[in-house]
């Protein structure tokens, strides 16, 4: 990625398996980086909940930056999404919702500590199985908190966002405005809306495209895309998805409390 490289390693003390992210090397040549990386490693490693990648070291060698965290290795929300279409991979509208509350979950414990995401999209909700392959239920894990501010700080954000995933950024994001937990919930309410119709509200590809649809088109209805969906869940949906913070569900909880 635009930020970093993963290593699988083993921790020298514990021989405990974990995910090693690697900085690249020209971040930490621009100044006051190392001091934005402790800041930011040192929130990320603070958070200790179930539904949130777990950071168990970080530091500097060799004028490179790390960060050692829990090891996932069943693969992410977009690795089972790519997989729903394949025989024998099919899963239900309620595993899907029941991701997303999760996702909620950690959201609502980082969101009360002050701690926004900025990024959140399938590629950044690992998963833990706790069942057997074809029957198996799922430990939800955001991952890479802190990761999107040094970018920001860093001069990448436009960059990442027009050749990332713009189809889950938020309408205030496009606008360069300043963002809260509610931006982070705008971004689940477009995972929400692919786990129920396996679509996301806008096909975008570049930074304008975002823009443009994000702040100013209205997302065709769920039930649209997906009969099978009720009216309830599409609301929630479309809650989610409002353009005014304000329309949106305030709180994780209280996306949460729809949900169930």
């Amino acid at each position: 990625g635009s930020v970093s490289q993963v290593y699988r390693g083993v921790h020298a003390q514990t021989r405990q398996a974990v995910a090693i992210k690697v900085l690249h090397a020209y971040l930490s040549d621009m100044p006051g980086f190392a001091e934005r990386f402790d800041r930011e490693a040192k929130t990320a490693a603070s958070l200790k909940h179930r539904n949130i990648v777990e950071v168990l070291e970080y530091g500097r060698q060799d004028g490179r930056c790390y960060i050692a965290m829990e090891l996932l290795p069943d693969g992410s929300l977009r690795g089972l999404l790519q997989q729903r279409a394949d025989p024998g991979h099919e899963w239900t509208l309620p595993l899907g919702v029941a991701l997303v509350y999760q996702v909620a979950a950690g959201l609502a414990y980082a969101h009360d500590r002050g701690v926004f995401h900025r990024d959140l999209k399938p590629d950044n909700v690992l998963l833990k199985r706790q069942g057997q392959p074809g029957n198996a239920d799922y430990t939800v894990k955001i991952s890479d908190f802190g990761l999107v501010r040094l970018a920001e700080n860093s001069m990448l954000t436009v960059a990442s966002a027009a050749t990332g995933t713009p189809a889950y950024l938020s309408p205030e994001q496009c606008e360069g405005k300043e963002l809260d937990g509610r931006s982070d919930l705008y971004s689940l309410g477009v995972m929400l809306y692919e786990v129920s119709t396996t679509l996301v509200p806008f096909t975008v590809k570049t930074f304008r495209e975002a823009y443009e649809k994000h702040v100013h088109a209205t997302p065709p209805p769920p039930r649209q895309a997906n009969r099978e969906l009720s009216p309830d869940l599409e609301r929630v949906i479309l809650r989610c998805l409002a353009k005014a913070p304000a329309d949106r569900y305030q709180k994780a909880e209280e996306l949460m409390d729809a949900l169930e």
